[in-house]
């Protein structure tokens, strides 16, 4: 509240950070708040924040479900298509909370999340509100009782490994200060793509926003939801929310969700 109150009479930005800082590190709480100037996303410069705040109840069982994938995180980030050397050194588990609120990923600070760690907040009561009756465009007909029973809990493992698994994974190669780098500049790792070492990476003062300007909001959803389109078709993680045993069965309730999703 302190570093809130500094940053709100002074337009601090390094209060303001400092309240994320502690605000992340506030681990488990029954009831979650933020405040603040947090998203830029209707910014075409993606500078200019919008003021948003939020006092909302923890889902306790909807918690307790989620919390299992970010326990299993370090077995299933492995599974993406690139090498550990693109991956942070270790992975900081995000304090990942259902409310009966909005959804978050926040802070948006790439050195806190890189440092400190992120909270991840699941869409909650959004999830499941829909109107009755509602039209459904581009489904068979011969499919339609299926994906209606089954599209919920697909959103469900789709929505909690895109927060989850994919903000927050991935490590931005950096020259963190002259002469300094987060990785082995001797040695740089493979690219994925080209199959040869990397010749690019983030300088002294440059983040993920800065290089990628307007384009770096709606980049960082879509890789986030190319993680959670690659790993929701893993069995494992689908026994993870309960469906199935964890072997390649399209045959039953994880197959459906799959097919569903």
């Amino acid at each position: 509240m302190d570093e809130y109150a500094k940053s709100f009479g002074s337009g601090s930005l390094n209060a303001f950070k400092e309240s994320q800082k502690l605000w992340v590190k506030d681990i488990g709480p029954m009831v979650e708040t933020n405040i603040g100037f947090i998203e830029t996303y209707r910014d075409p410069a993606n500078v200019r924040a919008e003021w948003e705040g939020l006092v909302a109840m923890v889902n306790k069982e909807r918690t307790e479900a989620f919390q299992k994938l970010v326990n299993a995180a370090p077995s299933m980030i492995p599974k993406l298509p690139w090498g550990q050397d693109f991956e942070k050194d270790k992975f900081s588990a995000p304090d990942f909370t259902s409310l009966e609120n909005a959804g978050i990923n926040i802070p948006n600070y790439d050195d806190i999340r890189q440092e400190i760690g992120f909270k991840n907040v699941s869409l909650g009561n959004v999830l499941s509100a829909k109107a009755p009756n509602e039209p459904i465009p581009f489904i068979h007909p011969r499919d339609l009782e299926l994906y209606q029973a089954n599209r919920d809990q697909a959103f469900e493992v789709q929505v909690g490994i895109h927060e989850l698994l994919g903000h927050g994974t991935g490590k931005l190669l950096q020259e963190v200060s002259p002469g300094k780098f987060n990785f082995d500049a001797s040695k740089p790792p493979i690219s994925p793509i080209t199959g040869k070492p990397t010749t690019t990476y983030y300088k002294p003062g440059q983040t993920w926003s800065s290089v990628f300007g307007g384009l770096s909001a709606s980049y960082e959803e879509c890789r986030a939801e190319c993680v959670a389109m690659a790993l929701s078709c893993d069995f494992s993680i689908l026994h993870i929310f309960g469906l199935g045993d964890g072997s390649t069965d399209l045959n039953n309730k994880a197959g459906d969700v799959l097919y569903a999703g």
